[in-house]
Order: structure tokens, then C-alpha cells, then sequence
């Protein structure tokens, strides 16, 4: 989808389907595997779509409107468009192993304290070969519980890289809080955790999982700001105060009118990202 909201064939096929799964009571992780969707940034080679992030814009915009809370930004976009455009083909493979059918969750962990997104990360990435190690500490990491894997935004050899992490792994330390919409965050730390980077180009796996994540957020939040607009705007042609509607009342037709214009510009800036 362009910034202007014209799509492709293939955009409008992928809403055809995210829009008969949206109107189910409960957007589920599974009935998204059965429709399709998780398979849609998977390379062809493993037998996904090898589709990119301007189809799966459609998806998270969906996703957000219905505020599902399902691992989609994580795994589609900051997990498997990450491993799909910088990993070794072993290691598409390895990764990517179950995502198509939902069993592979993959979550990424970017923020540090102080940094959403930091460009000289302090979580860093020593040792060489097959003896590298991990230490630092990550914020805000979500769907941690369910993940194989935890893409690490890191330092190696003064540089940006990023490390592949399970969760489970001897010297991972899971810190368990709640944000403000009551869902489960974690604080992460790593002492000497064994890992293996992404790709051989670490500079360019960090770009884009750093790229991939944030376009991701800001789709997921311009669909959650469009669903919440949408819902509003319904309440207020339906409901009647003093026997009017309170969509005929000038003070809050012109409060909702700013909140639409407002809605606009989110999906604009977040299309504009994803472009």
C-alpha cells in the first residue's frame, strides 16, 4: 500500500483475507496460521509467499484496528522480513522452521535503558566463530513466553549486529512486568549467553531490524488508533442524549473531526515509513 492508500493486486488480495479474519469474534495466532498470513514474508524456498513489508502493512493495520494481541509485529516483521532479507540460507531455514504454521513464535529486543532505539548498542556480542557470548540488558520485550527466538539488537566488534537468542538458554534472566494495556513485557538480562549472529553483513541485519520494527510499531499503532476512531464514530451516531444523536452535537461532531484528521496523519506517517 502507497502512502495515499492505493493498493496492489496483491495488497488487496491479502486484505480480502485479513478482513474475513478480522470479523471473527477473536483474532487468533492459530487462525492466522490457517489462513495464510503467517506464511506471507517466508521466502519461497520454504515454501511461503516471499511477499514484503507492503502486504504485510495490510495485515498490521488490520491487527491494530482489532487491537488483537497476537505476536504479528514481532514475528512477521521484525522477526521473519529480518531473517528473510539478512540471514545465511541455513539459517532462513533453522528460523523460519514453524512460523508458516504458527508453532515458531520469534520476538525481537531492541530497547536498552535510556534508547527505544539505540544506535551503538550497549548489549554487546563477544568472542568469535562459535564461541560467541552475549551480555547486556533489553526492555519492553513482548511475547517473550511464547518465542524459539529473541532477535538481539547488539554490538560486535564496535559495530551494530544482531544476535539470535533462545529465551531458554542458560544465562537468560526473564524480568516479567505489565504496560499499560495490562499485557506481559520483559526486562531481559544476558550473562554469557552463547549466540549466533544474523547474516554475514551484521551492520546491514541491524538496519534492518531496527528499520523493520519501528515501521512495524507504527502500522500496528495507526490500525489501533483507526479501529478506536472507527468504534467511536459508531458509539456516537447510535447513541441519544436529550433526544438528540451525539454525532448532531457541534462541540463533539467537531471533537471527532480532529481525532479522524489526527488518525489520517498516523496512518500517513506510518505508510510513509513502510514505503
Amino acid at each position: 500500500m502507497n502512502p495515499h492508500g492505493v493498493q496492489t493486486e496483491t495488497q488487496a488480495a491479502v486484505d480480502a483475507v485479513m478482513t474475513e479474519v478480522v470479523e471473527r469474534e477473536v483474532v487468533t495466532w492459530s487462525e492466522l496460521a490457517s489462513a495464510g498470513v503467517l506464511g506471507l514474508a517466508v521466502p519461497e524456498f520454504l515454501g511461503g509467499e516471499g511477499l514484503g513489508l507492503a502486504e504485510l502493512s495490510v495485515v498490521l493495520e488490520r491487527l491494530g484496528a482489532r487491537a488483537a494481541d497476537v505476536p504479528a509485529w514481532e514475528t512477521l516483521v521484525g522477526g521473519t522480513l529480518t531473517i528473510a532479507a539478512a540471514a545465511t540460507p541455513d539459517q532462513q531455514k533453522r528460523l523460519l522452521d514453524g512460523v508458516e504454521s504458527g508453532s515458531t513464535v520469534i520476538t525481537v529486543a531492541v530497547r536498552e535503558p535510556g534508547h527505544a532505539f539505540p544506535t551503538e548498542p550497549q548489549t554487546v556480542v563477544a568472542g568469535s566463530g562459535e564461541a560467541l557470548v552475549l551480555n547486556g540488558t533489553k526492555l519492553g520485550v513482548t511475547h517473550v513466553d511464547d518465542a524459539a527466538h529473541v532477535l538481539v539488537l547488539a554490538s560486535y566488534d564496535g559495530k551494530p549486529a544482531v544476535a539470535v537468542v533462545d529465551p531458554r538458554r542458560h544465562g537468560v534472566t526473564l524480568r516479567a512486568s505489565r504496560s499499560s494495556t495490562g499485557a506481559v513485557q520483559h526486562s531481559i538480562d544476558f550473562n554469557d549467553v552463547s549466540v549466533e549472529l544474523v547474516g554475514e553483513d551484521h551492520v546491514l541485519a541491524a538496519r534492518l531490524l531496527v528499520e523493520h520494527s519501528q515501521a512495524g510499531i507504527a502500522l500496528l499503532g495507526a490500525g489501533l488508533v483507526a479501529g478506536a476512531r472507527d468504534l467511536t464514530a459508531g458509539y456516537l451516531k447510535e447513541r441519544t442524549q436529550f433526544g438528540r444523536k451525539l454525532a448532531e452535537f457541534q462541540a463533539v461532531s467537531q471533537q471527532i473531526a480532529e481525532v479522524y484528521i489526527t488518525s489520517r496523519l498516523l496512518t500517513l506517517a506510518a505508510r510513509n515509513a513502510a514505503w
